[in-house]
């Protein structure tokens, strides 16, 4: 994870995921290091306390809009480099 003041970064899927489903921030871009990838989204309080929530396993979403938003992430990490 990385989080400056206006952007949170992380590279982990789940996390993006909840983070899309909570409908707190919406991915910004994708950013590519060598084969891994950055889900970059607007930082915001908001955000902060949902990244916690998840961690401390206290974060509560309907299961399908989080299989949703797994699925539009997986395709636009799968789409390739350019489907942003």
């Amino acid at each position: 994870m990385n989080r400056n003041q206006d952007l949170f970064s992380t590279n982990d899927l789940s996390l993006a995921a909840a983070i899309i489903a909570t409908r707190t921030s919406s991915v910004s871009q994708i950013d590519w290091k060598g084969r891994e990838a950055f889900f970059q989204f607007h930082n915001s309080p908001t955000l902060e306390r949902v990244v916690s929530e998840f961690w401390n396993k206290d974060l509560s979403s309907d299961c399908l809009t989080y299989f949703e938003a797994m699925r539009y992430l997986k395709k636009r990490l799968f789409g390739g480099r350019d489907a942003q």
